[in-house]
């Protein structure tokens, strides 16, 4: 049974072997709880997918952060990241890219809302 608070990377190799699967030009991710090791999952993540583009935006709350990955190529490419535009309004974080995307420029946008209670 998988057991979602497993720390020693397994969960995160096998979530990796799926999403290589999908070869996804644009993957968000919400709660990437990976502490300390954040940069390093990151950049394992992103060359195990094949992409250039990432960037993981630290949350305000619980270390819920969000990580956004671009496969970047002649027609797609990161232009900027504008994070948290709202000067700590959000719950964890918002995330944004700038991205340019055959001819136009789109802002994809990940927000991480408070748990409802």
């Amino acid at each position: 049974m998988d057991d979602p608070y497993r720390t020693d990377g397994t969960r995160l190799e096998e979530q990796t072997a799926l999403l290589t699967r999908q070869h996804c030009d644009l993957l968000v991710l919400q709660e990437c709880k990976w502490d300390k090791f954040g940069s390093r999952r990151l950049n394992d993540l992103a060359a195990a997918l094949g992409v250039t583009g990432r960037v993981l935006v630290p949350s305000q709350r619980y270390g819920c952060d969000l990580a956004m990955l671009v496969r970047e190529t002649d027609r797609l490419r990161v232009l900027e990241e504008r994070h948290d535009r709202s000067s700590g309004a959000f719950w964890h974080t918002l995330a944004v890219l700038r991205i340019h995307v055959g001819g136009e420029c789109v802002d994809p946008v990940r927000v991480c809302r408070p748990p409802r209670g």
